[in-house]
């Protein structure tokens, strides 16, 4: 990797980060208010966060277009996010508060463990998507490209362990532990 190229992936990195952080808060603020969080509401939260999703992850995969084209000296080409398989993870801040309850802990303990989860929800949709988009970047130009982890500053052991590996699809190399933000980017 040229020197320019690892301060693009800086910036890409910045840029990533301020959409976790407004799709975090988008999420967050979603959940608070909520009156309940029975499991009628997960379809509720789900309506109210549609539009943030859909937008954040439209803007991610842009942002990933943009990465891909300049890494890989090719005319910029649209993703639509739509097509970027994103696993959908809206129940998981549920699924831990009623866990949390199931424990024994108070209400309000509860909902603020389903808050810093909607908030990682936020945070994870923007790195999976942005892993994710390199699938629908390479079919879109039809390029043959091999994928990389590159593992984001401070990252855990097991983060570093894997970093460098090579992998066929950008898909294959999105896994990771909550709140992950090592990229995907290709070789």
């Amino acid at each position: 990797m040229t020197p320019a190229d690892a301060a693009l992936l800086v910036r890409y990195r910045r840029m990533l980060s301020t959409l976790q952080v407004r799709a975090a808060a988008g999420l967050a603020a979603a959940w608070d208010v909520l009156a309940t969080v029975d499991a009628d509401d997960v379809d509720r939260y789900r309506a109210a966060t549609a539009p943030l999703v859909l937008a954040t992850r439209q803007a991610t995969a842009n942002t990933a277009a943009s990465l891909y084209a300049t890494l890989l000296r090719t005319e910029l080409t649209p993703i639509d996010a739509l097509a970027v398989p994103v696993p959908d993870k809206l129940r998981a801040p549920f699924t831990a508060t009623w866990h949390a309850l199931a424990q024994g802990r108070p209400y309000e303990e509860a909902r603020i463990v389903g808050r810093s989860v909607a908030q990682a929800t936020g945070d994870d949709l923007v790195t999976s998507t942005a892993r994710r988009s390199g699938d629908q970047y390479t079919a879109a130009t039809g390029q043959q490209i091999t994928w990389t982890r590159e593992p984001s500053q401070g990252a855990c052991d097991w983060c570093m362990e894997r970093a460098g590996g090579e992998y066929s699809t950008a898909e294959a190399a999105d896994y990771g532990h909550e709140r992950c933000s090592c990229l995907v980017v290709p070789i």
